[in-house]
């Protein structure tokens, strides 16, 4: 995904700083094909193969655009084929109510998965692809075998193929989806629904104050509250053994998203440890939140032995995590690469 912004003004002071929102969108563009038949059909239908026709896939897009699409006009040759022929199509007494019928893509989306779910549509496949401002076309490929209901024995068989295109050029820019539907509701012909719409909910306004993970200074051990703190030059981290009657301090910088949560995640020996965000009241609390107007959004750690731990505890090791949620809780951001910059394994002695 990717937008574009121009002239946007950094506000706010050191180290809690925003832009304004951008809007971001998919940079590519789908293009699914679907087939159904009717159940009560007496013969046999077989779709062989779907060919998108070459020459109208772009060989390169730019991926930042203020314009429908952005495209460096020379296109893939080869045509892309889908072989279908070993896919059984699934079947339903009224296929046509599947067709698009001018929904809002949501909705129509909604109809789909209900019908796939059901198993009165077979979904052969989803394919992102650059996008392009021709209108595409195809051709589906399929057989219908006629048979004696009495023997079972063959009694015709029909090759046939029938094409497709677009509305017109530009329904496949850049956050587009586009669904071939083709269905057979008895009889000798494949009926096909086409439709191209804007990829729904698929932009998003990005604040940075609130949707992205900003970390000001990454995780740092108080060398003073452990025993030792000794590099190993082997695995490129550091170990960390703590003293016996003392918890160990860490610590870290986190400014934004404002106002959502931070979450340890533990790895290695957990259940001799305990692990715990010193300004949470529960020693236990491994999620606090992020206050970027608490000195410059510190978050203090605490790791020590676990008092209850019954078995040897000497040799244990644990590393460290992180994960936050933005305040409304929709979105989980991975920590590991904004959080820590050195590996730290807490040993116990």
């Amino acid at each position: 995904m990717s937008g574009v912004g121009y002239d946007l003004k950094v506000v706010g002071e050191e180290p809690s700083l925003s832009i304004p929102t951008v809007s971001v969108g998919r940079a590519v563009s789908k293009l699914r094909y679907i087939f159904s038949k009717m159940e009560s059909a007496e013969e046999e239908y077989v779709i062989k193969s779907v060919v998108l026709d070459g020459g109208q896939i772009p060989v390169q897009e730019y991926v930042f655009s203020s314009e429908p699409y952005n495209i460096v006009k020379s296109y893939v040759s080869e045509s892309m084929v889908t072989n279908l022929e070993s896919v059984e199509l699934a079947n339903c007494s009224t296929p046509e109510l599947y067709a698009y019928a001018g929904q809002d893509g949501p909705s129509y989306e909604s109809l789909i998965s209900e019908g796939i779910a059901l198993n009165h549509l077979t979904d052969c496949g989803t394919f992102y692809l650059r996008e392009s401002d021709k209108a595409l076309t195809g051709t589906i490929n399929y057989s219908i075998t006629k048979k004696d209901p009495d023997t079972g024995d063959v009694i015709d068989v029909k090759e046939a193929s029938k094409t497709f295109t677009m509305a017109n050029p530009g329904d496949f820019a850049r956050n587009h989806t586009w669904t071939v539907y083709g269905y057979f509701i008895g009889g000798r012909s494949l009926q096909l629904a086409i439709h191209a719409m804007p990829w729904d909910k698929s932009d998003y306004d990005i604040s940075f104050s609130t949707a992205s993970l900003m970390v000001t200074h990454k995780l740092a051990v108080n060398d003073k509250s452990v025993e030792s703190i000794d590099w190993d030059a082997e695995s490129g981290e550091y170990n960390v053994t703590l003293k016996r009657n003392s918890p160990a301090s860490a610590y870290l910088n986190v400014v934004t998203p404002m106002g959502g949560k931070l979450q340890l995640i533990v790895f290695g020996d957990q259940d001799a440890f305990d692990v715990w965000f010193t300004d949470e009241n529960n020693r236990n609390a491994r999620e606090t939140t992020i206050d970027p107007d608490f000195k410059s959004g510190l978050i203090n750690i605490s790791i020590d032995r676990k008092e209850s731990y019954s078995g040897v505890t000497t040799g244990k090791s644990i590393t460290l995590n992180f994960l936050a949620t933005t305040p409304d809780g929709e979105r989980e951001i991975g920590g590991e690469s904004e959080c820590i910059d050195q590996v730290f394994n807490f040993i116990l002695p």
